[in-house]
C-alpha cells in the first residue's frame, strides 16, 4: 500500500516493534521529497507537454491533496513561505486538486479505534476547510481518495455515510481489488452500502511518490519487490 513516513511509524509501533529517534543537525539529510523544487519541476513538465502534444494543451494533472501539516499557516493566519505549501498555493491554478483526506489516516474497518462517522467526517471536512484557506480555486468536494484506498473493502459504512453527507458523489476505489473492476470500459460501481455514491475503478501504476528520478524509482521498486536485492544491501 501507500504509506508516509509517518504513517509508518504508527505501523511499526501498532505491530510492537520499537521505534528509535534521531536528532537531525542538517535539514538537507531528511529533504529528500516533495519539495517546492519538485513542484516546481513538475508544474514546467506539465506547461512542456502541453506545448508539444498537439491533443493535450488543456491538461491539468490531478493533484490528491492532504492538509494535515499547515496548521501553523492557520494558527498564524497566512502561508508561511519557503515552504511546499506555499509553493502549493503559487502553482495552484495549474492543477486540479482531489479530496485525499486531511491527514491519510486509514479508515478501515478493523481499524482501532474503530473510524466511525465523527472521525470520516472530519477527514474529508477539515480537508476541504484547508483548501478553502489556502484559496484553491479548483477542489473537488464531490469526489474522494482515501488513504491507500481504506474503507472501501470491506466498506465501512460511517464512512459512505459522511462522504453522502457531505456531498460526496464519487470515491475512487482500487480496480486490483476482487469484485472492484470496471465491469466495462469507463464504468463505474455503486458503492454496496451507499449506492448513490459511484464507485470510480483504477489502477495504481507503482510510480511511488517517494522518488522523483528513475534511479530512486528502480530503486524502491526493487526494495519492494526483490528481496535479493535488499539481502545484498541493495546493489
Amino acid at each position: 500500500g501507500e504509506y508516509r513516513l509517518t504513517d509508518c511509524v504508527y505501523q511499526l509501533i501498532r505491530s510492537g516493534l520499537r521505534v528509535d529517534s534521531y536528532q537531525i543537525y542538517d535539514e538537507d539529510e531528511i529533504q529528500g521529497i516533495n519539495t517546492p523544487a519538485d513542484l516546481d519541476n513538475l508544474a514546467a513538465w506539465q506547461t512542456n507537454f502541453r506545448t508539444t502534444e498537439p491533443n493535450a494543451a488543456a491538461l491539468r494533472i490531478e493533484m490528491p491533496f492532504n492538509g494535515d501539516g499547515a496548521e501553523e499557516d492557520i494558527a498564524y493566519n497566512m502561508v508561511l513561505p519557503g515552504t511546499l505549501t506555499a509553493k502549493a498555493v503559487d502553482l495552484q491554478a495549474q492543477f486540479t486538486w482531489l479530496n485525499h483526506t486531511y491527514s491519510h489516516r486509514d479508515l478501515d474497518i478493523n481499524e482501532n479505534p474503530y473510524p466511525d462517522y465523527a472521525i470520516c467526517s472530519a477527514e474529508i471536512n477539515d480537508n476541504t476547510m484547508m483548501a478553502a484557506f489556502l484559496g484553491f480555486s479548483d477542489y473537488t468536494t464531490t469526489a474522494l481518495l482515501t488513504g491507500d484506498y481504506s474503507g472501501i473493502n470491506p466498506p465501512n459504512p460511517d464512512l459512505a455515510n459522511a462522504a453522502y453527507d457531505l456531498g460526496i458523489r464519487f470515491m475512487h476505489v482500487n480496480a486490483s481489488e476482487p469484485g472492484y473492476n470496471n465491469p466495462t470500459p469507463n464504468t463505474g460501481l455503486p458503492h454496496p452500502t451507499q449506492p448513490e455514491i459511484l464507485l470510480v475503478p483504477r489502477y495504481a501504476n507503482n510510480i511511488y511518490y517517494a522518488a522523483t528520478t528513475p534511479a530512486q524509482e528502480t530503486d524502491l521498486y526493487n526494495i519492494f519487490y526483490c528481496p535479493t536485492y535488499v539481502a545484498s544491501g541493495y546493489t
